[in-house]
């Protein structure tokens, strides 16, 4: 939400992007909840009995999609996009 608020006030120096919040994600340590873990990876658990580790791009991608990020980067980029053009109306 902060990065969102950043976006809209100056996108230039606060980029919204899959990427920066995947850098974001990759500095900050962030751990993921087991529900994350796809399906090829919890087959390969079952089998080894073991904890298979994912490479972090993997749990990104899982978790952007189950938790909607993806879209809503989409949406926030979208909605920037628009109060630009509405502004430039105005003027």
């Amino acid at each position: 939400n902060v990065r969102k608020i950043e976006y809209y006030m100056n996108p230039d120096v606060y980029p919204y992007s899959l990427e920066s919040i995947y850098k974001t994600m990759m500095l900050s340590g962030w751990e993921f909840k087991e529900d994350y873990t796809n399906a090829g990876t919890r087959l390969l658990e079952l089998i080894f009995d073991e904890k298979v580790e994912l490479e972090p791009i993997d749990k990104y991608r899982s978790f952007g999609n189950s938790s909607g990020l993806f879209k809503e980067v989409e949406g926030v980029k979208l909605t920037k996009q628009l109060r630009k053009v509405l502004e430039q109306k105005k003027n």
